[in-house]
């Protein structure tokens, strides 16, 4: 009798079994709690949660596949996902993979990139917070609207430019595990940070940092409140290349690459 033998993407073993599946699983629930949250039309199968938030932006249409799709179930998998997305109008929509994924372009896909996802363990302290900056969470929709503001300025996303929230919505202050901070120097907001507290991680989202307050460890400060959210986590982000030097620096640790495509619906 043969005998199953699980892998890492196994749905019989818990989202912990690995840091890995825990982020890409952990990210899922996110983007379907802030969907829900924001009245955004979204899905959950046994492949993968998609969101629509209609937007320019193509990271509030995303898509997570939760586990790897071979060359043999890629055209099905795809295809499931476009009629997600067809009936109604928005921009491209992105799919966010955990690991490597078979060519998509002859299906009308573009590889954005390869970023790295990086991990920081448990434990340690934050340095001193730089000498006229604030960290100031955001718990009302006023701080929200600054919050988004200073995201959309500061990253920059152009394609939200001028929309109320960042393009998001008061709701997004009910997700639950979800937390955001603005960085205030001088009276200025100049920075934002967040946090997903879920699934026995910190997931560190949404850092940006105004190019004013550049090289004053302003940018540090504000991912150290998300990196310990709850100290006894570990943390894990999303990196840029250039960006992977600053995160060694607080102790985060590469672990291995995303696979990220976008295409037009």
């Amino acid at each position: 009798m043969s005998e199953h033998l699980p892998d890492a993407w196994d749905r019989g073993l818990p989202a912990d079994d690995n840091l890995v599946k825990a982020y890409v699983w952990g990210y899922a629930d996110l983007m379907e709690a802030t969907a829900a949250a924001l009245g955004w039309p979204h899905v959950r199968t046994d492949r993968f949660v998609a969101v629509d938030g209609g937007s320019a932006f193509m990271f509030q249409n995303c898509v997570v596949p939760t586990r790897p799709f071979g060359v043999d179930e890629a055209d099905d998998l795809l295809a499931e996902v476009a009629a997600f997305y067809a009936p109604r109008p928005g921009g491209p929509y992105l799919l966010w993979c955990g690991f490597p994924t078979p060519p998509l372009r002859d299906r009308g896909f573009t590889l954005m990139g390869h970023p790295p996802l990086m991990l920081r363990p448990a434990g340690g302290e934050a340095p001193p917070v730089p000498p006229g900056l604030e960290l100031v969470e955001v718990t009302t929709p006023e701080r929200l609207e600054e919050f988004g503001t200073t995201m959309v300025e500061a990253f920059p996303v152009p394609e939200l430019t001028g929309r109320p929230y960042g393009g998001f919505g008061p709701g997004l202050l009910e997700v639950p595990g979800w937390r955001m901070w603005i960085g205030v120097l001088d009276g200025g907001a100049v920075a934002t940070a967040a946090v997903h507290v879920h699934g026995g991680i910190n997931d560190v989202e949404w850092i940006s940092n105004r190019p004013e307050a550049r090289g004053r460890g302003v940018g540090a400060a504000v991912t150290w409140a998300a990196t310990l959210a709850d100290p006894g986590l570990p943390a894990m982000l999303i990196a840029s290349d250039p960006g992977q030097p600053v995160y060694e620096r607080m102790g985060y640790l590469r672990l291995t690459r995303f696979t990220l495509w976008f295409r037009g619906r």
